[in-house]
């Protein structure tokens, strides 16, 4: 259910739907949502965000980055991404 307003949390009417969006073979390529991808790609949004709108020091900015890097690898090496 989608409120009207935006500030407010979006919630499934039905608690089959989670099952079946995250389920490859109930929802197909079409309709699946990978929870794990989704959440690297919201993980990356804030990075990104972070980094080009906080003020850190270069040092802080350069670790956080590298942490960043490690961790899209070891998704990308468990085949957890693409």
């Amino acid at each position: 259910m989608i409120p009207d307003d935006l500030d407010i949390t979006i919630k499934f009417f039905h608690a089959s739907l989670p099952d079946f969006l995250m389920s490859r073979t109930w929802s197909g390529d079409e309709y699946f949502v990978d929870p794990i991808q989704h959440h690297v790609f919201i993980l990356d949004g804030c990075i990104q965000i972070m980094t080009n709108e906080f003020k850190f020091g270069a040092f802080r900015v350069m670790v956080l980055d590298n942490r960043i890097n490690r961790l899209f690898h070891i998704f990308a090496d468990a085949g957890i991404i693409t």
